[in-house]
């Protein structure tokens, strides 16, 4: 096979990774988010009979206007069935609520025990304000309980009966659910999962965070360990290409975006500076032959990697779907699929990206007269 580096200009090879990250750049922003990530509840659950996908989300309708009904058939026959309801907002807003009710009757209760005259005295006006915002926190909760009973004339047990009817109607709402599930999953076992609208937040905002950290952290190191601009800047644009076209190819197949999802996006990160790292030393501090034979000598090494990642990920994705584990089934698929847009930079981005600084730096090299 001819050296695609002597036969092809290099900037044509660069453009193919160039229209791919474009073009993921598009559909990014049509990825699913998980419920980690969106809110909501999932459920759970493994039955013998087939379901009836249509008639289940039918009934679960009237619970949410997002819901998502999966099946899968597991080896043993058994079908795997995982619902995933929307935001119920009533009662995510109280479960916000819920919490925001702890708070403020823990400040109030420090009120109390700091407020003292001077001469050891109660004071009678100590936490009155605490206490009217904690009233207003339990008067909210009940209304969005759908409760009307008024709040007791105590402050401590209007806490506990706003509490208290939180969590029976949370409870109930998981009861009507069941009944609705039950006559098209005939399952012992179901479980619930639920993430509130603050928390999905805060699984957004901590690893987005933790994966621009990373990136940072491994340009420093390559860096450093490079020690060239251009170099680094090659190994990068493999790293952040390959994250970028892993999303697009997340928004086409429908693989949500997850805890699950983003933590093999880390792992991407590494593989990927792992593989461009080999083919930037090769080529730019290997001194046997000439730089595009370096590169394509390189090929069998480093595709070897990428191609040991798709097999063992892809059997991890193809037990979790058998099996119904969606956290090995979304892991598996990203990293499969990304090892092979990592493929695709490798060859198509660092290849032709640090070729083309070593022939621009050998063309100055020559015509200084070194």
């Amino acid at each position: 096979m001819q050296n695609p580096y002597e036969r092809f200009p290099l900037r044509y090879l660069f453009a193919i990774t160039v229209i791919l990250i474009v073009a993921s750049l598009a559909l990014i922003p049509s990825i699913q988010k998980g419920v980690d990530f969106k809110g909501g509840l999932l459920i759970s659950a493994q039955t013998t009979g087939t379901v009836n996908t249509a008639g289940l989300e039918a009934a679960l309708a009237p619970f949410s206007n997002q819901v998502e009904v999966r099946t899968s058939t597991t080896p043993s026959g058994t079908t795997g069935v995982e619902i995933q309801l929307g935001l119920n907002e009533n009662l995510q807003k109280a479960t916000d609520v819920s919490s925001q009710l702890n708070t403020d009757e823990h400040n109030w209760l420090i009120a109390l025990s700091q407020a003292a005259n001077p001469s050891g005295t109660p004071n009678p006006n100590a936490g009155k304000a605490e206490e009217a915002t904690v009233r207003a926190d339990a008067q909210q909760l009940l209304t969005l309980s759908g409760s009307t009973q008024p709040l007791p004339a105590d402050t401590e047990n209007a806490i506990q009966f706003a509490q208290t009817t939180f969590d029976d109607a949370r409870n109930g709402q998981r009861s009507k659910i069941l009944a609705a599930i039950n006559p098209y999953v005939n399952s012992s076992s179901v479980s619930f999962r639920e993430i509130g609208s603050s928390l999905s937040q805060y699984f957004v905002t901590q690893p987005v965070n933790a994966l621009i950290i990373s990136l940072i952290l491994t340009a420093i190191i390559v860096f450093i360990a490079l020690r060239g601009i251009i170099a680094s800047a090659t190994v990068m644009y493999g790293a952040i290409g390959t994250l970028i076209i892993t999303g697009g190819a997340m928004a086409v197949l429908g693989i949500p975006l997850s805890l699950a999802t983003i933590a093999a996006m880390l792992l991407l990160v590494g593989l990927s500076i792992d593989t461009a790292t080999v083919l930037t030393l090769r080529v730019y501090k290997g001194s046997e032959g000439t730089p595009a034979q370096r590169a394509y000598e390189t090929f069998p090494t480093v595709s070897l990697m990428n191609t040991t990642n798709v097999a063992a990920f892809g059997v991890l994705a193809l037990a979790g779907f058998f099996w119904k584990i969606s956290v090995y089934q979304d892991i598996g698929f990203v990293v499969a699929v990304g090892s092979l847009a990592d493929l695709v930079m490798t060859w198509f981005g660092n290849a032709p990206f640090i070729l083309w600084y070593v022939h621009r730096k050998e063309r100055k090299r020559a015509a200084l007269g070194f």
